[in-house]
């Protein structure tokens, strides 16, 4: 496990024990990115913030590994994107922020949502998403948006800092836009999950 500042170097390393607990002391404030490695898994990679407390506690589950099959299983579906099958890939789904079924306790997923990334280099253009047809079982290349599923992917994605950006359309003039930081280090196989991006409803 390694935290990586905002630049991309290095800040700390420790290895979680055999229930994935871990603690590390940073000393850098600002945004921080947690990548996490283990044979059989792509390096996975997750946005945070140190030094808004002295002590802050992550938690359970929050941070995952994904294995190799799944990110084999995700591609398929999303087989006929371009870079599909490629060393990076970030996706997830698009909910609904401070909403949740009274039945089923989940948030909503957004049917409207949309989802690009954008490289931090500013001689890059952003990359608009792919997503999958209505019953999330494949890549649906007429979709303009989440659909049924709320499901986003991008794929093959050069190493570098990104920001993501997830939205919600309802209308020209009512959209909610959220922007998340995204890293992918230089690495054979590596994955950023956003499971699930949160975008808050625009009234």
């Amino acid at each position: 496990m390694e935290i990586v500042a905002e630049d991309g170097h290095t800040i700390g390393r420790t290895r979680a024990d055999a229930d994935g607990a871990f603690s590390l002391v940073v000393e850098e404030i600002g945004t921080v990115f947690v990548l996490l490695r283990k044979d059989g898994y792509a390096t996975t990679t997750f946005p945070g913030v140190v030094g808004a407390s002295e002590t802050q506690t992550i938690e359970a589950h929050a941070l995952y590994l994904v294995s190799e099959e799944q990110v084999a299983a995700e591609e398929a579906r999303f087989a006929g994107c371009e870079g599909a099958g490629g060393a990076t890939s970030v996706g997830g789904e698009i909910r609904l922020f401070g909403y949740e079924d009274p039945v089923t306790g989940v948030s909503p997923l957004v049917e409207t949502g949309k989802a690009r990334i954008e490289p931090r280099s500013a001689s890059d253009d952003a990359v608009t998403a792919c997503y999958l047809q209505d019953d999330g079982a494949a890549f649906d290349p007429e979709a303009y948006w989440t659909g049924d599923s709320g499901t986003f992917g991008f794929f093959g994605l050069p190493p570098g800092r990104y920001a993501l950006e997830v939205r919600i359309e309802l209308s020209e003039d009512l959209v909610e836009t959220a922007v998340y930081p995204v890293f992918l280090p230089d690495e054979p196989l590596v994955r950023a999950p956003w499971y699930p991006a949160w975008v808050e409803f625009p009234f």
